[in-house]
């Protein structure tokens, strides 16, 4: 099987959207609206993979968020 659909999440930013919660530190894209629950990219995350093979989906970020 050939798959050729590809999806690039953006993740960049510097926390100042969701302030006062997010941070450059830690910007929203790491933060979870409930508490113990998936974060905002890994619930992008996991509703891309519903359309999308797992090595399909890239994110993109500034290079200090790689961890």
């Amino acid at each position: 099987m050939i798959d050729h659909k590809y999806c690039i999440i953006l993740a960049g930013g510097i926390g100042s959207r969701f302030w006062p919660v997010s941070s450059e530190a830690r910007p929203k894209q790491f933060h979870s609206i409930r508490q113990g629950k998936p974060t905002f990219l890994q619930e992008t995350y996991r509703r891309m993979s519903r359309t999308f093979a797992p090595g399909n989906i890239f994110i993109a970020s500034l290079a200090k968020y790689k961890d």
